[in-house]
């Protein structure tokens, strides 16, 4: 579940177009990236992973690498199950900032209405 978002990450994280303060998707590969190359005494599949990440981001567009970076995360991930935790939130946030809503009303007396989320109501008069 983690691949794709860890490719285009590392596609954009390398063009250094991502402003990890400002976007979701940033926020994950930031956290994944300072969680990997910053632990204080790292696990053998910590340091795995990290490495596997080095090489993705070197090149993002390689499929082998971001399916060794998977296999490393996943091994890495069972070992911490807080951070696969705190990855699935960031990995929420990011679908949920992906929502794109398109709405053409016309015509007399035309009314719509458009939400997204849940727990929503409208009322139309």
């Amino acid at each position: 579940a983690v691949q794709p978002y860890l490719v285009k990450l590392a596609e954009k994280f390398g063009d250094k177009a991502v402003d990890a303060s400002a976007d979701a998707g940033g926020k994950l590969f930031t956290t994944l990236k300072e969680w990997l190359v910053g632990a204080p005494a790292p696990a053998e599949a910590v340091q795995d992973a990290a490495k596997a990440m080095a090489r993705l981001e070197a090149e993002p567009g390689n499929d082998d690498k971001a399916a060794a970076l998977r296999v490393a995360l996943g091994e890495a991930l069972a070992e911490e199950p807080a951070v696969y935790e705190a990855l699935q939130a960031l990995m929420a946030e990011a679908a949920a900032a992906r929502i794109t809503q398109t709405q053409t009303v016309s015509g007399a007396g035309a009314k719509a209405a458009q939400v997204a989320g849940d727990r929503n109501t409208t009322s139309i008069a």
